[in-house]
């Protein structure tokens, strides 16, 4: 197992907050990362839009 699968595999157990929100980490690897989040009430803001904090793009 390379350490990108490792960071993949582990990632909830690190952050919590990952599992809380529902982020699902789909591509790890040098200079690249994707990850996808369902909009959920959990993650919405007050006019029912994701949550700014749900909407980073690195790149």
């Amino acid at each position: 197992m390379n350490p990108y699968d490792v960071v993949k595999a582990q990632l909830g157990q690190v952050v919590p907050f990952q599992n809380h929100v529902g982020i699902e980490l789909l591509e790890v690897g040098d200079g690249v990362a994707s990850a996808r989040m369902t909009q959920r009430k959990e993650t919405s803001n007050h006019i029912s839009t994701q949550h700014a904090g749900g909407n980073v793009h690195l790149g």
